[in-house]
């Protein structure tokens, strides 16, 4: 749970220098990698319900 947080922190990351207009991607238009981010965001999100519902606890806890 302790790395699905800091995944989490990494999309935010990500999401500020998308936003970063000093910033230029791989060819790939801003939008697009803000949606896919989003995306995944949303995913993260649904896993750390799932893993919350079954009681999961890691070691690392």
């Amino acid at each position: 749970m302790k790395n699905l947080k800091r995944v989490q922190g990494f999309l935010d990351e990500l999401d500020q220098e998308i936003d970063d207009p000093q910033k230029t991607g791989p060819g790939t238009s801003r939008q697009e990698w803000r949606e896919l981010t989003h995306a995944l965001q949303g995913k993260l999100i649904e896993l750390d319900e799932f893993l919350s519902s079954k009681q999961w606890k890691s070691v690392d806890e």
